[in-house]
């Protein structure tokens, strides 16, 4: 045996021992590991809400009467339908009936037909209230 091949020996039993090792602390601390995924993908999904709930306060502040101001409005219905279609969470939640209701806004607007400050409230206080719930439930999943 030289001394080359020696090396090789003893390096392909580091190997093996590091992933006997990996396999081992994987096993025995799959409870922290899971945790710290749940964590990670609890962030994301807390992250996600936050930018939904800042486009909602965007709608919010945003004039709808006025065909000249209402520009901000359809930009921030379209990025609120686009959010609730692009997640699963948020579409089960909300359904078709609020993407209709946003749909029909973002038309109305549109075509400058125009949307009541009521109407527009009115979505923005079910959005809220909604998602305050989504973030309750996604709590008490957590328990």
């Amino acid at each position: 045996m030289t001394f080359l091949d020696f090396i090789s020996l003893v390096s392909d039993i580091v190997e093996i021992s590091i992933g006997v090792a990996a396999l081992i602390i994987t096993i025995s601390q799959r409870d922290k590991i899971s945790a710290a995924f749940s964590i990670l993908f609890n962030y994301s999904f807390q992250t996600s809400i936050s930018d939904f709930k800042s486009w909602i306060h965007k709608l919010q502040d945003s004039p709808v009467e006025e065909a000249t101001n209402s520009k901000k409005a359809r930009v921030a219905l379209a990025t609120i339908e686009g959010k609730i279609r692009g997640n699963k969470t948020l579409l089960s939640h909300y359904g078709s009936k609020v993407l209709k209701r946003i749909t029909i806004m973002i038309v109305r607007l549109d075509n400058n037909e125009g949307v009541t400050e009521t109407e527009k409230h009115s979505l923005c206080s079910e959005l809220i209230e909604s998602v305050s719930e989504l973030e309750v439930d996604s709590y008490k999943n957590k328990i």
